[in-house]
């Protein structure tokens, strides 16, 4: 997908929880939207690149890497599965493409 197609943000920042910053933005079209790669930061997640670059390779539906872990599958539900492993790609303020998940996901990731 070009960029000229994929949804711009309109508001980008960070969100405070708790004292841990989460990236997040506000895409065209009202969609909210936390950055995958900061989350995966606040969860303690320091991956050393592996992840990304089996994601660039498999071009398919992988669940974030910190959900992906064996132990945590029996509590993911196929919704959730589905939700969380078809990321919003999205061009951030700095003309980046960037991807993030929908901020209503925390919730149910916390759960």
């Amino acid at each position: 997908m070009s960029k000229s197609k994929l949804l711009k943000s309109t508001h980008q920042g960070d969100l405070d929880l708790n004292g841990i910053n989460v990236s997040s933005a506000v895409l065209e079209d009202g969609t909210r939207v936390l950055v995958n790669r900061s989350l995966a930061n606040a969860f303690g997640i320091k991956g050393s690149g592996a992840y990304w670059q089996k994601k660039k390779e498999e071009k398919g539906a992988l669940l974030p890497e910190y959900l992906s872990a064996k132990y945590l599958e029996p509590f993911i539900s196929k919704e959730m599965y589905l939700k969380l492993s078809n990321p919003i790609p999205y061009v951030n303020k700095q003309g980046v493409e960037t991807e993030g998940i929908s901020a209503d996901a925390l919730v149910d990731i916390c759960d």
